[in-house]
């Protein structure tokens, strides 16, 4: 097995739980062809999809944020200009609507200051709003972005 230097995460809570990249494939139902690229760096973990990472850190029992380095960084001038209230409590008192959608409109932000403020396009904010594309299917810097922008984690994002 190829020695890495400076070990992500995912590689450090995995190895002090002693569950193996095999143990982990089986409890996710994440391909280990996917596990190992991660692990060697050979692939960039924000590049998974989301679902998939989210299953790794439920197995693990830690959370999506502790499985990775550094989450992208948003526009938080644009986010203090744009945003009046606060997301967390409001969003969860929205009906009928996606949780991102939930949380966008609780901060009081438009699809385009989200998409300004995450440099997520605002046909993908749309998308996933109205369910053409689902959030947990995309890669994980994108879902990041959006969590970052309310303050919450990629769990309470993702439907």
């Amino acid at each position: 097995m190829k020695h890495i230097e400076n070990p992500l995460p995912l590689t450090v809570i995995r190895q002090r739980k002693k569950i193996s990249r095999n143990k982990l494939a089986e409890l996710t139902g994440v391909k280990l062809g996917a596990i190992q690229p991660w692990e060697q760096r050979t692939v960039d973990i924000m590049n998974a999809t989301t679902h998939y990472i989210i299953k790794i850190a439920q197995a693990l029992e830690c959370t999506v944020e502790d499985l990775i380095e550094e989450v992208p960084d948003i526009d938080y001038e644009l986010l203090k200009k744009y945003t009046t209230k606060t997301a967390t409590d409001s969003a969860k008192k929205c009906i009928g609507t996606t949780r991102l959608e939930a949380y966008r409109r609780a901060a009081g932000l438009s699809r385009l200051q989200l998409s300004q403020i995450t440099s997520v396009p605002i046909g993908t904010i749309q998308h996933f709003e109205q369910e053409i594309n689902i959030i947990g299917n995309t890669e994980l810097h994108t879902v990041c972005r959006l969590a970052k922008a309310f303050g919450v984690s990629v769990e309470d994002i993702v439907d």
